[in-house]
């Protein structure tokens, strides 16, 4: 999968994460895990190929080439002197952004209200032999399967982006997307579903873990399809855009 920086907004690369306002969503944490030292209260959460962030008020991808970013949860997994430990380097998590960073849900939809996540923005790819959450308490290292998750390459999803032709007037819109992972490597699929036109739009999230060899349908639906407004200069068509970190698919819709 191409990895790009999606910010369109801003133009801009991420500036950081960690204390800003997190969003978890609901979507349960991959298989892969950790293990810790001492007493370390630290659970693995997502590993992702970009992060959502709210710009004004509509949400946007915002990533880095060359990136990947771990999101940590519990209560030893944030604070001072925090750093995640990665192909030789100590990462220091991401500092307060001016964006607000959110959580999609595992289905498309708004953002999730949840507990804060420690980010570590780390090279998509290196030596994780050695990985680890240290602290001034003790580390937590990551299980087999995270460490070849943060070692391995990007893994290469496949998206399909499907809708109809034409609605009714005040009708909204269904869609269908196919997402499959034909790597050898669990990945995680982010996905950004608005209409282009009239009022800015915050956008529906989606943030679904895809096992390798996997594949899977998600069927969003869209805004009610307004009428033309006069002036407007858009006619009888809206467009939807799906955006994800491989490309933006565009489906342009008709209304009846």
């Amino acid at each position: 999968m191409r990895r790009r920086t999606l910010l369109a907004a801003s133009g801009t690369a991420l500036a950081g994460l960690a204390g800003c306002s997190s969003r978890r969503s609901g979507d349960a944490p991959s298989p892969a895990g950790g293990t810790q030292s001492g007493s370390l209260a630290v659970e693995f959460d997502a590993l992702q190929p970009a992060v959502f962030d709210l710009f004004v008020d509509a949400y946007e991808l915002d990533g880095s080439d060359g990136s990947q970013y771990l999101f940590l949860t519990g209560t030893d997994a944030a604070g001072p002197a925090r750093r995640f430990r990665f192909d030789g380097t100590e990462h220091d998590p991401g500092d307060a952004a001016s964006n607000e960073l959110a959580r999609a849900p595992s289905t498309f939809g708004p953002a999730a209200e949840g507990g804060d996540a420690a980010v570590f923005e780390l090279p998509a790819t290196g030596d994780a032999s050695d990985a680890a959450l240290v602290t001034p308490d003790g580390e937590w290292r990551p299980d087999d399967a995270l460490r070849a998750r943060l070692a391995g390459p990007l893994p290469s999803l496949q998206v399909g982006f499907e809708g109809p032709s034409s609605v009714s007037n005040g009708s909204p819109p269904s869609f269908t997307v196919t997402v499959s992972n034909e790597s050898e490597t669990d990945g995680r699929f982010l996905g950004l579903l608005r209409r282009r036109y009239g009022a800015l739009m915050t956008g529906q999230l989606v943030s679904r873990s895809i096992t390798a060899g996997a594949t899977a349908t998600l069927e969003p639906t869209g805004d009610a399809a307004e009428a033309p407004t006069p002036g407007s200069g858009r006619g009888d068509t809206l467009t939807y855009d799906l955006v994800w970190p491989g490309g933006t698919e565009s489906i342009a819709v008709t209304v009846d």
